[in-house]
């Protein structure tokens, strides 16, 4: 597996990461921007996550959450596999 730093640009600009604009679990609290897609990818051997935007907090419900664990998980074992 080739890695490239410009990866993650490439695929934020296919996502179009950062803020929808949407609130599906209301908002939480007063400085609440809202649902945020980000983007989780393998740089040099290094788990980057990519918000497209600058964030002070995340706040996941449970099945986000558990989302996020599985796709970290699954960038760690891609590491492994590639250093094996």
């Amino acid at each position: 597996m080739e890695e490239k730093i410009d990866a993650i640009d490439v695929e934020a600009r296919l996502l179009e990461l950062g803020p929808t604009g949407r609130f599906p679990d209301g908002k939480l609290m007063k400085d609440d921007d809202g649902e945020i897609k980000i983007s989780v990818a393998v740089v040099k051997n290094v788990i980057v996550l990519d918000f497209g935007t600058p964030i002070l907090w995340l706040g996941l419900p449970p099945d986000s959450a558990d989302r996020l664990a599985e796709c970290l998980k699954k960038r760690v074992q891609e590491i492994r596999e590639a250093q094996a």
